[in-house]
């Protein structure tokens, strides 16, 4: 179990966008990419070396280039570390790194896990490999460092013996902007040995230089399997890098408890952010009112909105956004998350499964879900109206990511059906105490055209996020 005051601690980094994450080759062994060992087994076999009786794997790369050549190992390379299809090959630990939007990942991995978790969550990124990327993307929140190339590149690639010896002059710009950060901000190393000599050379000019140490952080894995001596020889490690470098370590027993923390984090982040889920199919002018003042109050408590522009009411919901957001000089871009639907798209089969990961994509990066209204045309009969499907299925949808829903039964339709359904048993959806239960009693009891509605629903956020 992860200490809470290091989960606390990572929380605020988190919180004032100071968390950084620094990837190893451990972290993408779920997505079937090779470790180390793995990708020189086959090298060393073919210049007649036992890979289980041998450590020095860069040593290993360089004897496999002196004796064949740099070309054969860039294919290898190329072959081995393309994860070419991009949603059934990234692991939750990606995505869930991913959704948490940190200001920079660094990794020394080649395969494109990484990026691609990214890109299947629409988040907009810098890619760096070479020097020449350090110039580019500067106006961009997010930016993603390999500091060991890339798969695609693989004669930027650092992974023979030379390439390690030659990597300050290869990389020095990467090295000194990691130097920066490494102060700036806090670590957090994930899948990572700590074998590799180029960081611990960072570590120790930092040492020599005299800067105040910032705390880093190290997950580190207690393998069952090892014996007395091992276990003692990886303590003496972590109390060195402790000591003389601020990497302290959060020793887990079963990689379960990485993801845990993982998406721990995202919660926390989540719950800055409200889900609005809702359809009509004639908004009346009280209703289009009721939506504006409910999504400006959001943006006024600090509060950003994912919206998936739903039938009849994402404009009411962005016009009320965007006002608060121009009117107090603020970044659209922090505060508003927008997810339209497709629309052309003629196979239903196709168009109901990109729609339901729409509705994923929308939860994951939401810690509130508000239901209003929810309903559609009848398509037996087009004057008449029912409860929209889609709502329901976003419902269903946060409630297997454990948001917390607020669902506004006064405003009738899905939002009712769903209101009436958790009243059922409060305590199952997280109204657990006398002020929670009390409140969502007020979400069907309170007309929608009172400004008493709208301070229940910012009053139920506040007390969640306060628990």
């Amino acid at each position: 179990m992860i200490d809470k005051s290091i989960k606390n601690e990572l929380k605020k980094s988190l919180l004032n966008n100071k968390l950084c994450m620094y990837i190893g080759s451990g972290f993408s062994i779920p997505c079937r990419l090779p470790d180390w060992k793995e990708l020189m087994r086959p090298l060393a076999e073919s210049i007649g070396l036992d890979i289980d009786k041998e450590t020095e794997y860069m040593q290993i790369a360089q004897y496999y280039v002196n004796e064949k050549n740099r070309h054969e190992l860039n294919e290898i390379i190329r072959e081995k570390f393309n994860l070419k299809n991009k949603i059934t090959e990234n692991s939750e630990n990606h995505k869930l790194l991913a959704s948490l939007s940190l200001p920079e990942v660094w990794t020394t991995n080649y395969d494109n896990a990484i990026e691609n978790s990214y890109d299947e969550l629409n988040i907009d990124f810098d890619l760096k490999v070479k020097k020449e990327d350090l110039s580019y993307g500067i106006n961009k929140k997010l930016q993603i460092y390999k500091v060991h190339g890339s798969y695609n590149e693989p004669d930027e690639c650092i992974v023979t013996q030379q390439d390690y010896e030659d990597l300050y002059d290869k990389k020095k710009y990467y090295i000194e902007a990691l130097k920066v950060s490494l102060i700036q901000k806090q670590f957090l190393f994930m899948g990572f040995s700590f074998k590799d000599p180029d960081i611990r050379f960072i570590l120790a000019e930092l040492r020599r230089a005299e800067i105040q140490k910032r705390t880093h952080y190290w997950i580190t894995y207690d393998n069952p399997k090892w014996k007395k001596y091992d276990k003692n020889k990886q303590n003496i490690f972590i109390k060195d890098l402790e000591k003389n470098y601020g990497i302290c370590p959060i020793r887990i027993s079963n990689w379960n408890e990485l993801t845990d923390l993982l998406k721990d984090l995202n919660k926390y982040k989540n719950q800055k952010s409200v889900f609005i889920s809702g359809a009509l199919a004639e908004p009346s002018p009280e209703q289009g009112q009721f939506l504006e003042t409910l999504s400006s109050s959001l943006i006024k408590n600090e509060l950003s909105i994912v919206s998936g522009y739903g039938l009849g009411v994402g404009s009411q919901i962005i016009t009320g956004a965007l006002n608060e957001i121009y009117e107090n000089h603020k970044i659209s871009s922090d505060y508003l998350k927008l997810h339209p639907f497709p629309q052309n798209v003629s196979d239903p089969a196709k168009r109901k499964e990109l729609w339901k990961k729409y509705r994923t994509d929308m939860c994951i990066e939401a810690g509130f879900q508000i239901i209003v209204f929810g309903n559609k045309k009848d398509p037996s009969d087009e004057s008449k109206r029912i409860n929209s499907p889609g709502i329901q299925e976003e419902f269903e949808i946060a409630v297997d990511n454990q948001l917390f829903i607020i669902p506004v039964g006064s405003t009738g339709y899905k939002a009712e059906e769903i209101w009436d359904l958790m009243n059922k048993d409060l305590d199952k959806y997280g109204y657990t105490s006398k002020k929670l239960k009390k409140f969502f009693g007020e979400l069907k009891s309170i007309d929608y055209n009172s400004p008493k509605l709208i301070e229940t629903i910012n009053k139920i956020i506040r007390e969640v996020c306060n628990e």
